[in-house]
């Protein structure tokens, strides 16, 4: 039987309105308005956040590929430790906007109960601290091996290294228009795959306790 934690069934807020937007994957495809949607998918100013802070850790915060040719402790740790971070960086900045300093006040909760404490569904019986911890362990650690394993195969000629930026702008112009794509196929299979009954209930479950 599948772990559920459907902690209140009462959800709290619903959009008014669902409209579908003119990307690729909603038909009739217009092209005009295709452009549109990209355009505004590409440059919205989280886009361009997210961007920047990719070139900021890839030129500053990664160590030189010819240091990944061995695995070693000293440069996993410095990406782990570089990985846990970002994760406070950018979850830690929207928790304190959302539960702490309530920038959004209760607008937009699924469940406006708010985050749970002395709760013993949750390891430590708090939500936030259960939360870190699968994060900084579990999440910043796949994350680091993934990380550490590519920039392995990519130091030892295991596969082709992006070519640099001001050799091939072209090729960089048409990876930056399929990143959407990329990225959307691969979440959405990726979701579905860990909807299968053994990865739930070893690891997704986690992700749905967090309801609100």
């Amino acid at each position: 039987m599948q772990r559920t934690y459907n902690i209140d069934d009462r959800i709290t807020w619903r959009p008014a309105i669902v409209e579908k937007d003119h990307s690729l994957y909603n038909w009739p495809f217009n092209p005009m308005k295709g452009l549109m949607w990209l355009k505004d998918y590409l440059f919205r100013p989280i886009q361009i956040f997210h961007a920047v802070l990719a070139l900021f850790v890839w030129f500053f915060l990664t160590p030189d590929l010819s240091k990944m040719q061995i695995f070693s402790w000293d440069w996993f740790l410095v990406l782990y430790l570089r990985n846990v971070a970002l994760l406070f960086l950018v979850t830690g900045s929207i928790h304190i906007w959302l539960y702490i300093k309530k920038g959004q006040g209760d607008q937009c909760q699924y469940d406006n109960k708010g985050l749970r404490k002395n709760d013993p569904r949750f390891w430590f019986q708090d939500q936030t601290r259960e939360n870190m911890f699968f994060g900084i362990v579990s999440g910043c650690g796949i994350w680091t091996l993934y990380e550490a394993f590519t920039y392995w195969m990519f130091a030892n000629g295991f596969t082709l290294f992006p070519v640099e930026w001001l050799e091939s702008p072209i090729y960089i112009i048409i990876l930056f228009i399929f990143v959407p794509h990329i990225h959307i196929h691969y979440f959405y299979f990726s979701h579905r795959l860990t909807h299968w009954k053994p990865l739930y209930d070893s690891a997704h479950y986690l992700h749905h306790k967090n309801i609100n």
